[in-house]
């Protein structure tokens, strides 16, 4: 069956010389794989199916295929470059990590894709974006359904991540498993769209702590490869 989607290309991994296996976030029918050949050719594909691209798809599906074929494709109409800005890349990527590490396989989930889609051309306008990992990961945890609401008490309250609840933690806790009060403060800001009391430091705090949380919910055990180069190029 021939058909059509808005996409987000998420990985390509090397098949053979000319061919290649890509991982494909399709609006329409969750991530794909495709195998890919003419890779090199003078048709661009190469460069058309970069991780972070925002493309328009025409492929073959078949539900018990597990490796499609691409009839057409190109970037589409909202396209943003950022691959010439390293620290944006490095974010793209961050992000793309993290959808892929999130979203099952052949599951359709359109809040999540237009949300992706729509994080990632606001990322390439940005003039200013040492925030917008936190951003990202916190509107995240709303269209992937593991939002949670922060206590409103102004008193030295600690927020337990891992039971997503109000409650008193002790200081003997993995620090990862709680947001403190300044943490909490930050979180509260960033959702309203402004700008937390938080050095470098606290901003790489609170991050391994959303973090965390993904893990606990979506993906145990596993690290994002692509946080500590994160970390680093945003410092």
């Amino acid at each position: 069956m021939l058909v059509k989607s808005e996409a987000l290309v998420l990985k390509k991994t090397p098949y053979s010389d000319n061919s290649a296996v890509i991982q494909i976030y399709t609006r329409n029918y969750g991530s794909l794989a495709f195998i890919v050949s003419g890779m090199h050719g003078k048709t661009g594909k190469s460069a058309l199916l970069q991780p972070g691209n925002i493309i328009d798809l025409v492929f073959y599906y078949q539900e018990n295929k597990n490796l499609k074929r691409i009839r057409e494709i190109k970037i589409s109409d909202g396209f943003l470059g950022y691959h010439d800005n390293p620290v944006k890349q490095q974010i793209m990527i961050f992000c793309i990590e993290l959808l892929q590490r999130s979203i099952p396989e052949e599951q359709e989930d359109r809040r999540i894709f237009d949300y992706a889609v729509a994080q990632l051309n606001v990322l390439g306008k940005l003039k200013e974006f040492t925030w917008f990992p936190l951003q990202f990961l916190l509107g995240f945890t709303e269209v992937s359904g593991l939002g949670f609401e922060l206590p409103n008490e102004k008193k030295e309250t600690y927020f337990l991540l891992e039971s997503a609840d109000h409650s008193y933690a002790r200081h003997t806790l993995n620090p990862l498993q709680y947001l403190d009060k300044e943490e909490i403060d930050a979180v509260q800001k960033i959702n309203n769209k402004q700008i937390p009391n938080l050095d470098k430091n606290g901003r790489r705090l609170l991050t391994e702590k959303l973090l965390y949380y993904f893990r606990l919910h979506l993906f145990p055990e596993k690290e994002l490869k692509s946080f500590p180069i994160l970390m680093e190029v945003l410092e």
